[in-house]
């Protein structure tokens, strides 16, 4: 009974039948449907080409933004650590 292994007297584990979970449901069309009815809403209203640059460039830059603060965060813990 140590470390979340359960055995009974005779050495072997009991065996429990695992529950198996489709990876697609219906919520996965569903939320597949509300995302790109709020791309069409929007390339609606502003444009095809101004809402795909624009998704582009929100991408990008949240990326660059989070690589370059990840990077000086582990920079600075290095640092701290060699000290």
């Amino acid at each position: 009974m140590a470390f979340g292994v359960n055995s009974d007297e005779n050495g072997e584990s009991d065996k429990t039948e695992k529950k198996v979970v489709k990876a697609i449901t219906a919520e996965t069309f569903v939320a597949l449907a509300v995302v790109g009815g709020l791309f069409v809403v929007f390339a609606w209203k502003m444009g095809l080409a101004f809402t795909l640059k624009t998704v582009m460039a929100t991408a990008h830059d949240l990326i660059l933004n989070t690589v370059f603060f990840l990077m000086g965060v582990i920079i600075l813990a290095g640092a701290f650590t060699a000290v």
